[in-house]
């Protein structure tokens, strides 16, 4: 079970990455269309069409995470199904340590984002920090459970 805080913070997480591609990939539309009819880039438009589409691929990549590991959608490569995990295989030392270091990565994470600017009107970390986070979320609701469901 999942608490509807994590749930919204997923949410808006993945709303983000969304509206970061949509835009980015609304941007580079024009500029690749320009490539097809024959057009010459000016480098400041080649490097901005490249900045856009690897914001776009990252952004991409976040909301996968988040969608995926943090509200629990199926992963289309897993061969071995979250559901039909043994509770004894959720809460392993192992998964125990990788969750604290991914808590560690995430604290960094925000700092290198805060560092690049990639933060949001409402001073929200949407670079490394978001996809991070997506990562930490999911593991901490295997590991330890919903927040309050007494196993944190």
């Amino acid at each position: 079970m999942t608490t509807t805080s994590d749930n919204q913070e997923a949410l808006d997480a993945a709303a983000r990455a969304i509206q970061t591609i949509q835009h980015g990939v609304g941007r580079a539309l024009p500029l690749v269309q320009g490539l097809i009819e024959g057009r010459t880039l000016q480098p400041d438009q080649q490097d901005g069409l490249i900045t856009l589409l690897a914001d776009s691929s990252r952004a991409a990549g976040s909301a996968s995470e988040i969608l995926v590991y943090g509200l629990g959608a199926a992963n289309p490569g897993l061969r071995v199904d979250r559901d039909a995990l043994p509770l004894e295989l959720l809460s392993t030392s192992a998964s125990r340590t990788l969750h604290a270091m991914l808590q560690e990565c995430q604290a960094l994470a925000r700092e290198v984002d805060q560092e690049r600017g990639w933060v949001d009107s409402d001073g929200e970390c949407i670079g490394w920090a978001e996809t991070i986070g997506a990562l930490e979320l999911g593991l901490r609701r295997e590991v330890f459970g919903a927040r309050g469901g007494g196993r944190e």
